[in-house]
């Protein structure tokens, strides 16, 4: 992605594809949604996508959208390890897949942060993470300061970054990997010994509890009270570890948050989605001033 003049841009939002390296050198691809003001954005918000998921999931295209409208420069993108490339219909990499862990995701998105910052310096930077880019979010956060992130926003973050029960990681270390199967493309995909391994030598590095805490005030925390894959439990236990932290319940939202995949920018938008994307925007609004 080439700096440009974010002056110039007016009427329709203007996405421009690009991609750099990432762990591994495997890319990295992404989205970046230009404001549709003709002013200046006020800060960019990069988007984190969560387990099997990717930069062009449920809601995320429209929430780039919507976060454009508003003078927000957004950034999207897919984990070098997540498998996905831009043909969304199938994991077109599941091998990477099957390597990916969490110092990897967060390799991958210190990465994207140090590239936006150094085409856009003046603009501060936000993360938003959904479910496991949530936690990946946190824990980038927690390591690079606030000189470098203003806050994070997690949506249906899970308080844990192993869920494994005991037997099943047994299982894993002894055979190498797990299968998990993908709902979306019937594929099954492989859960490697690598991600297990990397959480059992440092637990304390893999806390996003933790990590939440270290943000203080500068964590938020969104959940659906309906969310059935991970509770809303783990939202009150996200306020127990950092008082200070913002925490929001969406009522009847799952853990999309009511978005179907895909969700076309110009269709009806569930009102769970929209009060999600309503409560994210007011959020960049005060914190940035804007």
């Amino acid at each position: 992605m080439k700096e440009k003049n974010l002056g110039s841009y007016g009427g329709e939002t203007s996405p421009e594809e690009w991609e750099i390296p990432g762990y591994g050198g495997q890319p990295i691809l992404a989205h970046t949604q230009y404001p549709t003001d003709s002013e200046q954005p006020v800060c960019q918000a990069i988007i984190c996508h969560g387990f099997k998921g990717y930069m062009d999931y449920s809601f995320m295209p429209r929430l780039a959208h919507t976060l454009a409208e508003s003078r927000i420069l957004t950034h999207r993108f897919n984990f070098s390890h997540s498998g996905m490339t831009r043909e969304i219909e199938t994991f077109a990499k599941p091998e990477l897949f099957e390597l990916d862990t969490w110092n990897r995701q967060i390799f991958d998105l210190t990465e994207v942060i140090k590239h936006v910052r150094q085409l856009h310096p003046d603009l501060p930077v936000c993360l938003i993470g959904h479910s496991r880019g949530g936690v990946t979010a946190l824990l980038c956060a927690s390591k690079l300061g606030a000189d470098m992130i203003k806050f994070v926003i997690t949506l249906a973050a899970p308080a844990d970054a192993l869920r494994l029960d005991p037997l099943s990681q047994q299982t894993l270390l002894r055979e190498g990997r797990i299968p998990s199967i993908s709902n979306r493309t019937g594929q099954t995909l492989y859960v490697g010994r690598d991600w297990l391994a990397e959480i059992q030598s440092n637990p304390d590095s893999h806390d996003p509890l933790a990590a939440s805490a270290k943000l203080e005030n500068r964590a938020v925390h969104i959940h659906g009270d309906a969310d059935e894959t991970v509770s809303v439990d783990d939202l009150s236990r996200y306020s127990t570890a950092n008082p200070s932290a913002q925490t929001y319940i969406v009522p009847g939202a799952n853990h999309v948050f009511n978005a179907p995949n895909p969700l076309p920018i110009k269709s009806e938008v569930p009102a769970q989605t929209a009060s999600m994307m309503k409560k994210v925007l007011q959020i960049l609004s005060v914190e940035i001033g804007h």
